[in-house]
Parts: structure tokens; sequence; C-alpha cells
């Protein structure tokens, strides 16, 4: 397993932080892994995505995850296993959001990556990536939610 891992106080409140993220066409602003949005829908009650990536800056495969939420307090995004996405790796990435009680808002953002047959040996690359590229997508979260 890879992951990468931030906690930052952001001036906003836990509501705007999770609208934030919820809005992908506005976070991919700070997450520069997700590109195209191919569709998004609810289905039994549960959310799924379907998005193209980019890993170090080089296009990737199209994924499909769910979303799980408690409003304004956690997002769960996960690999959908039985997509041909999941059979070739398993993704969870979740956010928290905790209310300060001063007008910000305590970020945590974590993303792990199981790379499953020979898309380990990608490993040794990604994970130091990975580890660098979390806190600086959670910092561009926090400018971007500042400067508004």
């Amino acid at each position: 397993m890879i992951a990468g891992e931030e906690t930052l106080d952001i001036a906003a409140t836990p509501a705007e932080c999770f609208a934030f993220v919820l809005d992908l066409d506005r976070y991919r602003e700070a997450d520069h892994k997700i590109g195209r949005v191919s569709w998004l829908r609810e289905r039994d009650g549960v959310v799924e995505v379907r998005y193209s990536t980019r890993f170090m800056g080089v296009p990737g495969p199209p994924v499909t995850h769910t979303v799980e939420v408690v409003p304004d307090e956690r997002i769960d995004v996960r690999s959908k296993p039985d997509s041909l996405d999941g059979r070739l790796s398993a993704f969870h990435g979740w956010f928290t959001f905790d209310d300060n009680g001063d007008g910000t808002t305590r970020v945590t953002h974590r993303e792990e990556l199981h790379l499953k047959g020979p898309a380990r040996l990608l490993e040794p690359v990604l994970g130091p990536w990975l580890e660098k590229d979390t806190p600086q997508e959670l910092r561009r979260m926090k400018q971007l939610l500042e400067e508004g």
C-alpha cells in the first residue's frame, strides 16, 4: 500500500469544506489527479462517479469510485470493486471536517492505493509522489477556499 496524508486548519466552515470537496468541477482545481468527469450518479442510495485520472502529470486509466458521506463531517471515496480498475488497484480516500469553534475547520485528508499484480511494480515511483501530492492537494484546497 502507498499513502499520503495531511491535516490543515482552513478558514472556512465544515459545511463549506464539505461542499467544496463534493463539487468535483471545483475540487479538480485542488486535486490534479482528477481528469474529465464522465458521469456522476446516485443509485440505490450510493453515489458513483467515473473520471479519468492523472498520476505525476501523466494520463491514467479512468476509474469508478463510490462516495459515502456523513454531511459536513466525513467523505469516503473507494474504488468500485467490481470495476476493471478495482481489479487492478484498490483506492480509499477520506476527508474529515472538524469544527475548531473559531470559524476554522481542521481538515484531514488521506489517500491509500493498494496496487495489485504487476501494477505493484509502480509502488517505488508512485509511493513517494503520493506522499508529497496529498499534502499539496490539501494546501491547494486551503488556498482556494480562503481566497474565495
